[in-house]
């Protein structure tokens, strides 16, 4: 189901993406922020690395 709504958000996305405003929502979302995993990790949210990169990426496909 997740991969739906992915596929439907890039499809709505990419026949939008010739404006200035799609343009810099898909840099915003293609910018990681190294700072909220390093805080996912110091406040043990997840235990490793890449638990804290799939919330981060879970974020953003809610966000959208």
């Amino acid at each position: 189901m997740q991969s739906t709504q992915t596929e439907s958000s890039t499809s709505s996305t990419s026949s939008t993406s010739s404006t200035p405003a799609a343009r810099r929502r898909a840099d915003l979302f293609a910018y990681r922020a190294p700072f909220v995993i390093d805080k996912l990790l110091m406040n043990k949210t997840v235990a490793t690395e890449r638990e804290a990169e799939a919330l981060s990426v879970g974020v953003k496909i809610v966000v959208r």
